[in-house]
């Protein structure tokens, strides 16, 4: 999934602190945006 991380970099130039998301591409090419909690992604990280 390289192209979520482009899209998360994206997100989160374009909506600052705000865009904490999780980007999943499903099978059929749709782009599903999850928002979760910025101190959970961190922790993830």
């Amino acid at each position: 999934m390289k192209n979520s991380k482009t899209f998360f970099t994206y997100l989160k130039e374009k909506q600052g602190d705000i865009a904490a998301y999780s980007i999943d591409v499903n099978d059929i090419g749709k782009i599903i945006i999850n928002p979760i909690k910025t101190e959970s992604f961190a922790g993830e990280s």
